[in-house]
């Protein structure tokens, strides 16, 4: 798989998602693959961004950073070949922070819900 290829094919929708809420930029993410900091996983109609975090206390984590596409195609074929990378890794755990929508979707594939991130515009 040519990674430069593949990124550039969801390079834009990446963009959307990330820019929406302006927290981010896509050259962040631009910077972060390409130092491989963040590894991507695609498909034909998908892609997901994961990072592994090492935390102080010595729990390594696998975080799913940002996913676009097809949601069947993002939880049958790229979040188990993700998860089975991240594990391989030594990663204990995958963290998974997104909409509310997503907890609803991820409970059937064996995740539960950890804690939430609320916002409040000022």
């Amino acid at each position: 798989m040519d990674i430069r290829r593949e990124y550039r094919r969801f390079r834009d929708r990446f963009r959307e998602l990330i820019e929406r809420e302006g927290m981010y930029t896509i050259e962040r993410l631009d910077r972060s693959l390409a130092q491989g900091h963040s590894q991507l996983w695609t498909s034909a109609n998908s892609a997901l961004v994961t990072a592994l975090v090492s935390y102080d206390g010595g729990s390594r984590i696998g975080q799913v950073d940002w996913a676009v596409g097809d949601l069947s195609e993002i939880l049958s074929d790229l979040m188990p070949a993700a998860e089975s990378w991240l594990k391989a890794k030594g990663c204990t755990k995958v963290m998974f922070e997104g909409r509310v929508g997503w907890s609803r979707v991820l409970k059937q594939h064996g995740y539960k819900t950890h804690s939430m991130t609320m916002v409040r515009e000022l």
